[in-house]
């Protein structure tokens, strides 16, 4: 009897775990088909242009990229002083995951305060429709019941703390009124190497 329990445990862990050759042609089906569609998520301050050489890269490589212009970001038109919510913000991320095919998961990159959306986009579609979620250097927290722009003054704050970030350094909108948090902010053009890009080569064009 024992022998026989031993036997059947030895055929479970059989089926627990795969063989080598099990394992490479999973990873194979993976990456030719749910992990073919990077979407790429822009920080604050940016669009989908921000993307322009990671997804030369990685279409290059034989990846389909989609790069998402957020409500009011990059060529959308809307007016960003009339975007008051993390959904209103996250609503073409939000749609273009709705209509995915049903079989289709992509692989869901965010940066920076990006990362709130795709952290927004996880708790609505889970792994349904997202197979892998990576956060570059983005915010991972979850902040679904506050409204995003409530942080932005919290987080100048922070950063001059931090990083000898002044609050001249922005534009802050208040189409609410000057008693409300600010609608739409904006880092002068002066400053925007020195905060964004410092650490980006200057190209010349050729």
């Amino acid at each position: 009897m024992l022998l026989h329990k031993i036997r059947q445990w030895s055929g479970i862990q059989r089926r627990l775990y795969p063989e080598p050759e099990d394992l490479k042609i999973k990873e194979d089906k993976i990456h030719s088909s749910m992990m073919s569609h990077f979407v790429m998520v822009h920080g604050a301050s940016h669009g989908a242009w921000c993307w322009f050489k990671v997804r030369a890269l990685l279409e290059t490589s034989g990846y389909k990229v989609t790069c998402l212009d957020l409500t009011s970001a990059g060529i959308d038109r809307t007016d960003p002083n009339t975007v008051f919510t993390l959904e209103e913000y996250n609503k073409p991320l939000i749609n273009l995951l709705h209509n995915l095919p049903h079989n289709e998961k992509v692989i869901l990159v965010g940066h920076s305060i990006g990362g709130l959306n795709v952290t927004d986009a996880i708790n609505r579609f889970g792994y349904g429709k997202i197979h892998t979620a990576v956060y570059v250097a983005a915010d991972m927290s979850d902040r679904r019941t506050e409204d995003v722009k409530v942080l932005f003054p919290a987080s100048i704050n922070q950063g001059a703390a931090q990083n000898g970030i002044s609050p001249d350094m922005f534009e802050l909108e208040y189409a609410l009124g000057p008693d409300k948090f600010p609608t739409s902010i904006m880092v002068k053009k002066e400053y925007q190497r020195e905060l964004y890009y410092h650490m980006s080569p200057v190209e010349v064009p050729g």
